[in-house]
């Protein structure tokens, strides 16, 4: 079930060759999904290969079908159909999200990787129950040796939705994982209509999200793990509350997040006043350093530890934003006058607190397109620990949300 809201193929084949991006090209299926990224511009990395065809479903058939292809640019002449033209580009959005103007031309690509088995690191994926791996008689999701047919098969392949929305779905059935409860119990496959949380106006904690300690977060004290917490073939996935244990563990195939996390462990107890200092002394030897995809993290980190997180953010439209800082215990909120870490400056602060408050927000006029920097400082004491960012757009209906990958990039000190 997947929703372009713009132009989208799929692509079904048949093909030896491997998968990259939101491109699969399996031993026994080939597919893609693209959707137009611009109109009147192209991507700033020249194309390796130009052809005539006057279809664009010819076009993007043929990057399917080249290994390096990862999107296109498509021309139509109006006065000469035969001159049409199409461009094979090895870049796309995840390289780089840099254009250029060219009159009359249509970008189109897969979007930011979203496709993705759900790995864990001792050697398995998670993939449904049955002999047929599109329609299969039982919805339930088990482990699978990572070698297996199960594992190799499109059966095993997810679309995971990384934004603030955090749907998965099976990409051959076009059902979502939902679980059976909010709290523990099975997660199985089903119609969107029939998960009483896929609905947009639910609380939102309550969505799948990558950790910073490597596993997939569903809400407070509960992720995604194998029943009983069996690393082995045939146990169910179920949400389980032993998030940092091993059996929780899962990997993904995409490339890292957008946001750069660096985590500073066994801090002292420290206050609103001092935790900067403290992160900004640790700052260039930091505990670890891992990657995220959204502004929000909700369960079972560590006590006493400080957070760093970095990336880019680009306005979708010209006008007021107006961002929100959500804490336990502090947080502090800084934003580049572009997309260098030089040019930042403060934005505001959190003292704790676990609602929108005007008193821990802060609003900036953003330019279309632009991009800026933004770093977020947070320290957690013990207990409960929560971190949110989120942003209200201008002329966006479904207003405050977290912001998330859609909308960034890593930073240069990452590239």
């Amino acid at each position: 079930m997947m929703r372009y809201k713009d132009l989208l193929f799929q692509l079904f084949f048949y093909l030896d060759i491997i998968s990259a991006h939101n491109i699969l090209r399996l031993e026994d299926t080939r597919l893609a999904k693209f959707i137009l990224r611009h109109t009147d511009k192209v991507h700033v990395t020249s194309h390796y290969k130009e052809f005539y065809t006057q279809e664009e479903a010819a076009c993007v058939d043929r990057c399917v079908t080249e290994t390096e292809c990862k999107s296109v640019s498509f021309y139509k002449d109006e006065t000469d159909l035969e001159k049409s033209k199409c461009q094979l580009v090895d870049e796309d959005i995840d390289d780089q999200n840099e254009y250029v103007t060219r009159a009359g031309w249509r970008h189109l690509d897969t979007g930011k990787s979203s496709i993705t088995r759900l790995k864990h690191p001792d050697g398995y994926c998670y993939a449904p129950i049955g002999a047929n791996e599109c329609d299969f008689t039982t919805s339930n999701i088990e482990l699978h040796p990572i070698s297996s047919l199960k594992c190799t098969s499109v059966s095993a392949y997810f679309d995971f939705d990384r934004s603030w929305a955090g749907v998965i779905t099976h990409v051959c059935s076009g059902q979502i994982l939902c679980p059976s409860s909010d709290t523990t119990g099975p997660i199985q496959l089903v119609d969107i209509q029939d998960c009483p949380y896929s609905a947009m106006d639910l609380d939102k904690r309550k969505k799948f999200r990558r950790n910073p300690r490597g596993f997939l977060e569903w809400g407070k004290d509960s992720c995604v793990g194998p029943y009983g917490g069996n690393i082995a073939p045939e146990w169910d996935m179920v949400l389980t509350s032993s998030c940092t244990a091993r059996a929780a563990q899962i990997v993904f195939d995409f490339d890292k997040g957008p946001i750069k996390v660096s985590i500073f462990q066994s801090m002292d107890t420290l206050s609103f006043n001092n935790f900067e200092n403290a992160i900004r002394a640790k700052q260039d030897s930091p505990t670890s350093i891992t990657y995220m995809d959204v502004f929000f993290q909700r369960t079972k980190t560590w006590d006493q530890h400080g957070m760093r997180w970095e990336s880019v953010f680009q306005a979708r439209s010209t006008g007021e934003y107006k961002f929100y800082l959500m804490a336990n215990d502090f947080a502090k909120l800084y934003m580049g006058k572009d997309e260098t870490e030089t040019s930042k400056y403060y934005c505001t602060g959190s003292t704790g607190n676990s609602g929108l408050k005007d008193e821990f927000s802060c609003t900036r006029y953003l330019v279309k397109g632009a991009k800026y920097y933004i770093e977020l400082l947070t320290y957690d004491d013990n207990l409960y620990d929560w971190q949110y960012l989120k942003v209200d757009k201008p002329n966006f209906e479904d207003k405050v949300r977290a912001i998330s990958y859609e909308d960034l990039e890593l930073p240069a000190n990452d590239l």
